[in-house]
Order: C-alpha cells, then sequence, then structure tokens
C-alpha cells in the first residue's frame, strides 16, 4: 500500500515539506520538536510528533563555509535531541543522546557546515526513545550545498524541480491509527511497515 501523507483515501497532491534556508535567514534556523495529530489512511487519526509542525520537519538547507545558529525547542512531553545525520560537526553540537532538550528548553548550538555538497537528514536521538520518536514523524531532510555543486547548473528551484522525496513505512491498526509496535522481537529486528509513505 502506498500512502501520501494526509491523503485519507484520496488523490493528492506530493506534499512538499516547506525550506528554511540558512542563507536567506542570516544563517539562522529556528526548530520546535512538537506533538500533533494526522490521518493518514483511511480511518482514524494517528498521534504524530514534528519539527514546525505535525508530522516530519522543513527541508533545512546550510552552504559549506558557514556557520549556521540553530535554535531547537522542545515542546514535547518528554526529552528529545536532534542530531545531524551525515554533517560532519564536532561531537558537542551533533545532538546525540549527550544533547538533550528536557521538555520546555531549548538548545542553541552552532554548526560550522565544512563539507562538500550532500543530501543527509535530520532526526531525534534520545537515549532510549530515538526508535518512537523518530517513528511518530520527528525527522527531515537537511541540503548541504557548495560552490561546486551551484556551478553544475543543476535544477534547484526547490519543490519545483528539485524535489526532496522522503519515504518511509509504517503500521496502521485495524481502524487506521499508526502505531509503533513495542514487542520484543520488533524492539531487537527492527520495526516493519506494510505502507509505504
Amino acid at each position: 500500500l502506498l500512502a501520501l501523507s494526509g491523503c485519507a483515501g484520496q488523490a493528492a497532491r506530493l506534499p512538499i515539506p516547506p525550506l528554511i534556508d540558512a542563507a536567506k535567514r542570516g544563517q539562522a534556523i529556528d526548530l520546535t520538536a512538537q506533538a500533533g495529530e494526522m490521518r493518514f489512511v483511511d480511518g482514524g487519526v494517528s498521534a504524530t510528533a514534528g519539527f514546525n509542525g505535525v508530522f516530519l520537519g522543513p527541508t533545512l538547507r546550510v552552504s559549506s563555509g558557514h556557520d549556521v545558529q540553530v535554535s531547537v525547542a522542545n515542546q514535547l512531553t518528554e526529552g528529545t535531541t536532534v542530531h545531524w545525520h551525515g554533517l560532519l560537526v564536532p561531537s558537542a553540537v551533533d545532538g546525540g543522546p549527550h544533547n538533550h532538550i528536557a521538555p520546555g528548553q531549548t538548545w542553541r548550538p552552532v554548526l560550522p557546515v565544512r563539507q562538500a555538497a550532500s543530501t543527509i537528514w535530520y532526526h531525534a536521538h534520545p537515549h532510549p526513545g530515538t526508535g518512537a520518536q523518530v517513528y511518530a514523524g520527528l525527522a527531515g531532510m537537511m541540503i548541504v550545498t557548495d560552490a561546486e555543486e551551484q556551478a553544475l547548473d543543476l535544477p534547484s528551484e526547490y519543490g519545483v524541480d528539485d524535489l526532496p522525496l522522503i519515504l518511509q513505512d509504517r503500521q496502521f491498526d485495524q481502524v487506521g491509527r499508526m502505531v509503533y509496535p513495542s514487542d520484543r522481537p520488533s524492539i531487537m529486528h527492527g520495526v516493519r511497515g506494510e505502507v509505504i509513505l
């Protein structure tokens, strides 16, 4: 089965996450981790989480050679972190479990971007809740750009000819609510869903 986020059994346009381009915001990015709800398939409403929204997060674009000031506010009822998966930064700002953000708190790292162009991602990474928080939606795409990539004259109009595709598998119960299996085999071997979002 294939479900486009928010389609609930009807034809839907490809959802394009909003873009936060750090270069157009004074090398600054603001994120808020928050709880939400969303209807994915016909049936029930699912409890979700997202950055700056109810599910997933905006696409973040940063440029190599710049320092980016990030602000991550935690509006969840539990602690979280934000890991910059694939961004080559010092461990002090990497966003692993050691960079815990308590409920109601804000983390303000400065990310020194010094790498070649790449498409990477960011996601919650608390110990031991990474799987459940990412499954709920605390993840998003991050694009690193540099002068070499920009000189290639590739399609680059975000959402028009440069399309972000985030594919995820999920499980749903009999009434259409997203469920995160917590049985021992799923925890040990990984959660696999029968619906591709």
